[in-house]
């Protein structure tokens, strides 16, 4: 098949060709022609002709962009758009290939390496050099500018939907005795450098993102987050390949009971064991997954949070706060999820005349109505509505 705008370029660029040199090849012709007796001027256009037909099938035009483009190796990523990507690390053309007849290419000077680029071909770009270099030199800048803290997450949330990284600010890391009972297993792994996954079940509120925050901050290198809602819109092969390119040092996944197809993933996490050191994976429910999930090489480790441990409540609300609450307030909030704490703290420290017990009896009281299912309340206030009746 014909390809009609490079086909156009040929043409454009062999008419200025022509126009260029057409001047020296007549003059080349009279040159020749005076040679020989008087020729006529049909001889002498003749010869001129002829010239100007070698002169311009023997000089090739210059090569555009998408001519360049197809003498370099290709550097392909499933799902990620490198285009984009590279265009956003404002880097610039290098001098030589800044000028081009073809207008939807772009070149990249990329750490020395010139890369080329089409917006149509997002997800494979062009390298003029080592493909091992420069998947090294891309990765460690990717890592650079987030700080090796970097969340993966889909455009949208339909099904194979492309990819993007962004920076993600590490959230404050507090110990508690659950997260170090855990590294208290989980470290020797570590440093005989053999990977560990652990799987951190509990109710919402109970901790569990904190221990996860903690355990994080004690390995050293990269963490890459894969929130529940993006994992699942993602494809198997897609997901692998770019752990496999970033080579974090930590997975941290949230929700992993909300992920849809989850149990389509699972054969990845055991896969993926050679590219990471540990895996961190949170659930509300165990109920709500396949039970093939807690066998270990797929997680070696289950702990289950009820609560965020008494030496974490009592740091978390301070010691003036804390003492100041009665010996029954202080049972009631060693059970509290840390947003019902942070919001008890909030009140004290904002509200003018708060009074502690009565705040205390109210997030107590939102919290107990939490706990309770909508259609279990329905029930309870329609049993207590007959009783009171009869």
């Amino acid at each position: 098949m014909i390809d009609l705008d490079r086909l156009k370029s040929r043409v454009k660029q062999s008419a200025q060709i022509v126009a260029k040199h057409s001047g020296k090849v007549i003059s080349l012709g009279n040159q020749l022609a005076q040679l020989r007796d008087k020729p006529s001027v049909l001889n002498v256009i003749g010869v001129a002709s002829t010239l100007l037909v070698s002169a311009v099938g023997g000089v090739a035009p210059p090569p555009g962009l998408a001519d360049r483009a197809a003498q370099l190796a290709g550097f392909c990523l499933q799902g990620i758009d490198l285009f984009h990507m590279l265009a956003s690390f404002r880097v610039r053309p290098p001098r030589a290939y800044a000028q081009g007849s073809d207008g939807d290419w772009e070149c990249f000077d990329f750490y020395g390496i010139v890369v080329m680029g089409h917006p149509t071909q997002m997800c494979t770009l062009r390298v003029g050099g080592d493909l091992d270099t420069f998947r090294r030199v891309l990765r460690d800048h990717i890592w650079s500018m987030c700080n090796g803290q970097l969340e993966l997450s889909t455009v949208s949330k339909d099904w194979g939907a492309p990819v993007r990284l962004r920076a993600i600010t590490p959230a404050l890391a507090v110990s508690s005795e659950k997260a170090v009972e855990v590294w208290r297993r989980v470290e020797p792994f570590i440093k005989a450098k053999r990977p560990r996954s652990v799987l951190i079940d509990g109710r919402p509120g109970t901790g569990k993102s904190t221990i996860v925050r903690w355990l994080a901050e004690q390995v050293e290198g990269h963490k890459l987050r894969i929130p529940s809602a993006d994992l699942g819109c993602l494809r198997p092969a897609v997901l692998c390949d770019l752990v496999r390119f970033l080579g974090p040092s930590v997975i941290m996944v949230d929700d992993f009971d909300r992920t849809y197809g989850a149990t389509d993933l699972l054969d990845f996490f055991e896969q993926a064991r050679d590219t990471f050191s540990l895996l961190l994976v949170t659930t509300n429910s165990l109920e709500h997954i396949d039970p093939a999930v807690i066998r270990p090489r797929r997680f070696d480790e289950l702990l289950t949070v009820d609560s965020l441990g008494d030496n974490f409540v009592r740091v978390h609300l301070g010691p003036a706060l804390w003492s100041a609450l009665s010996a029954d307030h202080q049972e009631a909030v060693l059970k509290w999820p840390a947003a019902y704490l942070d919001e008890l703290k909030d009140r004290m420290e904002l509200i003018p005349g708060a009074v502690l017990a009565d705040e205390v009896t109210t997030l107590g009281q939102r919290l107990a109505k939490r706990a309770v299912p909508a259609w279990l309340g329905k029930l309870i206030a329609a049993n207590d509505k007959e009783n009171n009746t009869g």
